[in-house]
């Protein structure tokens, strides 16, 4: 990275598994939210959990979830988890109720919705900007 960013908002993160060496070391010290839907049915909220256990332990945490604080996730209907002193947090969204939509095949089941959900839960909120606002 070239450090030109305070720190980044992930949204419905996709890529499984550890991120290569020269990508962890350029995000040491990148403060990173990551929000996620557990019903996303586009990638799993597994992908988001796994980044952020990289991050920590790349930041010089343990990870394996050990080193993250859970709290309730208030209007948003989920969990957050903040690590290493803010720097790496992570807000789990629960799941809506499946929406369905009639057409002329039927009813069927709207696809994605909780795949875009985290994104528009994070670009509205509030707390999510004065975050990236206070770091350093």
């Amino acid at each position: 990275t070239t450090r030109r960013f305070r720190g980044a908002i992930l949204a419905s993160y996709g890529f499984r598994g550890r991120l290569p060496r020269l990508a962890l070391e350029r995000l040491r010290g990148v403060a990173v939210w990551a929000y996620h839907s557990k019903g996303d049915d586009v990638y799993d909220v597994r992908c988001s959990e796994e980044l952020v256990e990289s991050l920590l332990l790349e930041n010089g945490g343990g990870g394996g979830g050990n080193d993250l604080f859970w709290m309730e996730g208030g209007d948003r209907g989920g969990m957050d988890a903040f690590g290493m002193n803010d720097i790496v947090k992570l807000t789990k969204l629960v799941p809506l109720e499946k929406e369905k939509r009639k057409n002329n095949a039927g009813t069927v089941e709207m696809k994605g919705r909780e795949h875009i959900r985290a994104a528009i839960v994070a670009s509205q909120s509030e707390e999510v900007y004065s975050w990236l606002l206070s770091l350093p």
